[in-house]
């Protein structure tokens, strides 16, 4: 694929933009899934952003088949503003270094656009995969269109039921991308859920129900970040400012979204053994409501720090039981 194929009025131009930071071993899979796209209109622009290992060359592999620039180290927001910046399509996509395409990802979601004039953003459906799940048989897979897969939303309602559509999933509008500011830089995670809101407000977006992108679970992605749960909070707390003419289930959902992300909160620092620190969250959660199992968490908290070599201690205990009937059966059939 070349550097930039033209648009027109069937394939207007779509830019993708992959932010990269210390991905050497995941970023040639995203570029090539960009760069395999059945949809003709595309550019792949590549935001390095700071990154110290072989990024830099992995980027240059591709030549001129992608636009590609360098900056300090900002973070995934300020990367995907780079590129935002740099973009000539009348769409936006984004996809993650760590993450994939199917082929007619692009295609189908344009399609979406064209069915359903207005729309400002456009999701599909992915998968998690983790670090050696095996990727051949669904890589070349190309699922076609499948109109009666989408769903078209004309408020806020669904966004609030199912806000973490994924980032590598939705293409969007460039010219309201632009409008409202792109990704906020403040927020370290939490900020593509922002941009949904903000893009999404007064505006209507669809999802198209197939599984077209492929998302990488790795330690230390985004993702599996602990801190990701107060600036989730932030997001939910700033919406219920900002946010006019919610209506009673609307207010309910957010509600419910902020309680969900309390209850994971402290349910991950449990696991973790960190008891007076689930202690504080649940302090705050009473602050925005009711938890749910509030005073089980508390429970738990207070014996947390045993939990977790308690948990090794039966996990031990089950290998070596598992080991000993082995061992056993081994002797038996001597």
């Amino acid at each position: 694929m070349a550097l930039i194929t033209e648009s027109n009025d069937a394939a207007p131009l779509v830019s993708v933009v992959i932010p990269a930071y210390n991905c050497e071993h995941y970023l040639a899979r995203a570029i090539s899934s960009t760069l395999a796209q059945t949809y003709s209109g595309i550019e792949c622009i590549v935001v390095n952003d700071g990154s110290t290992d072989r990024t830099t060359d992995v980027i240059a592999a591709f030549g001129n088949r992608i636009r590609s620039v360098t900056q300090p180290n900002g973070g995934a927001s300020s990367a995907r503003n780079a590129g935002i910046g740099m973009a000539r399509g009348a769409y936006v996509a984004f996809l993650d270094a760590d993450d994939y395409w199917l082929p007619t990802k692009i295609a189908n979601q344009v399609e979406v656009f064209r069915r359903h004039p207005g729309l400002v953003l456009v999701s599909c459906d992915f998968i998690w995969e983790r670090p050696g799940d095996a990727t051949e048989a669904t890589a070349d897979a190309s699922p076609p269109f499948q109109a009666d897969h989408v769903r078209v939303f004309h408020d806020l309602t669904e966004l609030l039921r199912n806000p973490y559509l994924g980032t590598p999933t939705v293409i969007v509008d460039a010219s309201a991308l632009r409008e409202v500011g792109g990704f906020d830089t403040s927020l370290p995670l939490g900020e593509d859920v922002d941009l949904y809101f903000r893009l999404c407000e007064g505006r209507s977006y669809a999802i198209l129900h197939q599984s077209l992108t492929r998302a990488q679970l790795r330690h230390g992605s985004l993702t599996t970040q602990i801190r990701g749960y107060a600036d989730n909070l932030r997001v939910f707390d700033r919406l219920a400012r900002s946010l006019s003419g919610l209506n009673a289930e609307q207010h309910e959902l957010l509600d419910a979204q902020r309680m969900a992300v309390y209850r994971r909160w402290v349910s991950d620092l449990l696991v973790r053994g960190a008891g007076v620190d689930a202690r504080e969250v649940l302090r705050r959660s009473r602050e925005a409501g009711r938890l749910p199992g509030y005073v089980g968490f508390y429970l738990k908290s207070l014996i947390a720090p045993i939990l977790p070599p308690l948990r090794k201690a039966r996990r031990t205990l089950a290998e070596q039981l598992s080991r000993g009937k082995l061992g056993s059966e081994t002797r038996r059939a001597k």
